[in-house]
C-alpha cells in the first residue's frame, strides 16, 4: 500500500469510512474494479463480514488487538489457548521496545523480558480478547474458566485457507503501522511560543479514581469557570492549558516533551477527563500545586 511508503500523504482507511463505496475495502475494491478473483468469492459471505469487522474495530487506541490477531496468524489453528497467545504477545513488545511502551504495564516494570506470562495472560483476558470476543457477530469466543479464545465454527473453513490468512494479516499490519504513525506523530508535535503540544488520549475509567472525584466538584457548580480539588497526597506540580473539544484525546500544551505519552501526569488527564465528561468544552488552564489542582477557564 502507498500508506506503508508515505504514511502523511495516503490513508486508505478514508474510504472504507464512505459509505457510498461500501463500508470496506473489498466493496473500495469491486467499485474500483479490482477484486481478485480470490476476493470476489468473499463478496457477501461471512468471511467478508469479519473482514469489515476486523478493519472498522482495528482502528484503536493501543495496539493490543493487531497483535493479538497477528499472534492467532502465527500459532495457526481457529482455537487457542491463551497461555499460547501470551507467549507470542509478549514476544512481540520485547522484539519491538520501540513500541514497548505503548503497553502500559510492561513499560512499567523493572525487567520486561522476566514480566510474569501470567501478567499477559490477566491482562489478555481483561482487554483485547474480551473485547475481541464482545462484537455483536460474535466473530470470536472467549471461555474464560478455561482460558481458550477461538474463532466462529462458520469461518474456520475461510480462516484455515492461505489467501484469506493473507488479507487478515495485511489488515493487522496496516493497522499497526496506522495507528503508530498517527501516536508518533501527536507525540512529538512542534514547539512554538506556548510550549510542545502533544495530544492525549482521555482516562479510560471515567467512573472511578480521580476522574470520579473531579467530576463530582465539576458538576456541583457546572457554570463556574473555576475548579479547585484537593488529592490529599503530593503529585506532580506545574502549569499546563488544555484544550478539550474532541472525542477521544485532547490537546496539552506544555514545556516538557512527553515523547512517552504514557508518562503524562496522571492527574491533568484525570482532570481532562472529568471535564469532558462533564461536557465542559473549550480552552482551561491547569496549575498544580502539592495536592491541589485548580482548574480554569480561559
Amino acid at each position: 500500500m502507498d500508506f506503508f511508503a508515505n504514511p502523511s500523504v495516503h490513508d486508505p482507511y478514508v474510504f472504507i469510512q464512505e459509505a457510498r463505496l461500501g463500508g470496506n475495502w473489498l466493496r473500495v475494491k469491486a467499485f474500483m474494479s479490482d477484486l481478485t478473483t480470490f476476493e470476489e468469492t468473499l463478496i457477501d459471505s461471512p468471511a467478508e463480514k469479519l473482514l469489515q469487522h476486523l478493519e472498522k474495530e482495528l482502528n484503536p487506541v493501543k495496539s493490543y488487538k493487531m497483535v493479538v490477531l497477528k499472534s492467532l496468524l502465527a500459532l495457526g489453528g481457529a482455537e487457542w489457548k491463551v497461555t499460547d497467545i501470551a507467549t507470542l504477545f509478549l514476544n512481540y513488545y520485547l522484539e519491538n521496545r520501540i513500541r514497548l511502551a505503548d503497553w502500559d504495564e510492561l513499560a512499567r516494570a523493572e525487567d520486561p523480558t522476566q514480566y510474569s506470562l501470567n501478567h499477559v495472560v490477566r491482562h489478555l483476558i481483561a482487554m483485547p480478547l474480551d473485547r475481541m470476543a464482545d462484537s455483536v457477530e460474535g466473530f470470536f469466543e472467549l471461555d474464560k474458566p478455561l482460558k481458550i479464545f477461538r474463532l466462529r465454527k462458520d469461518l474456520h473453513s475461510w480462516w484455515m485457507g492461505l489467501e484469506f490468512r493473507k488479507l487478515i494479516a495485511d489488515r493487522a499490519d496496516f493497522a499497526l503501522a496506522r495507528y503508530f504513525y498517527h501516536k508518533d506523530k501527536a507525540s512529538s508535535l512542534v514547539e512554538n511560543s506556548r510550549g510542545f503540544a502533544v495530544e492525549i488520549p482521555y482516562a479510560t475509567r471515567t467512573g472511578s479514581g480521580y476522574s470520579e472525584l473531579i467530576r463530582k466538584v465539576i458538576a456541583s457548580e457546572p457554570n463556574s469557570n473555576i475548579w479547585e480539588f484537593d488529592f490529599q497526597t503530593k503529585g506532580y506540580s506545574g502549569n499546563m492549558n488544555l484544550e478539550i473539544y474532541k472525542e477521544q484525546k485532547f490537546v496539552a500544551w506544555t514545556h516538557t516533551r512527553y515523547d512517552d505519552i504514557s508518562r503524562f501526569p496522571a492527574r491533568i488527564k484525570a482532570a481532562a477527563t472529568a471535564l469532558f465528561n462533564e461536557r465542559q468544552l473549550g480552552e482551561f488552564n491547569i496549575a498544580a500545586r502539592d495536592t491541589r489542582i485548580i482548574i480554569k477557564r480561559v
